[in-house]
């Protein structure tokens, strides 16, 4: 299976960055085969915090 890279800029994401990475999670690809990258744009929300759950 082919590595897939998915990069996520994000900024004050609070609301729907949870969603978005839940949906990621869900996903059927196989997760060894799969890599996420956050950049956050010093984010005054808790942004970062939501990020760190997962």
């Amino acid at each position: 299976m082919a590595k897939v890279s998915i990069l996520i800029p994000c900024y004050n994401e609070q609301a729907t960055i949870g969603l978005l990475l839940q949906a990621l999670y869900d996903q059927s690809y196989p997760r060894a085969s799969l890599e996420v990258v956050i950049a956050d744009g010093l984010s005054s929300d808790r942004t970062r915090e939501m990020v760190a759950q997962f």
